[in-house]
């Protein structure tokens, strides 16, 4: 049970680079447009990943680019 609980947290840290990296596409221009919002709907679907896990990752790419 060990190796497979360590695959599948590997495999939930991969999807979680994944869709941060596309947050931080779809913030390039500073906001997230309709298409983009629905993009990043779509995948957080796509890898089960709950609305408050993706909102809390863009908010935490939000964060980071106004420090920048």
């Amino acid at each position: 049970t060990g190796i497979v609980a360590s695959s599948f947290n590997s495999q939930m840290e991969r999807r979680n680079i994944i869709f941060e990296d596309q947050v931080r596409k779809a913030l390039l221009d500073g906001i997230l447009d309709h298409t983009e919002k629905a993009d990043l709907e779509r995948l957080r679907k796509e890898f089960g990943m709950t609305k408050r896990r993706a909102d809390a990752l863009i908010n935490q790419v939000q964060s980071m680019r106004a420090k920048k």
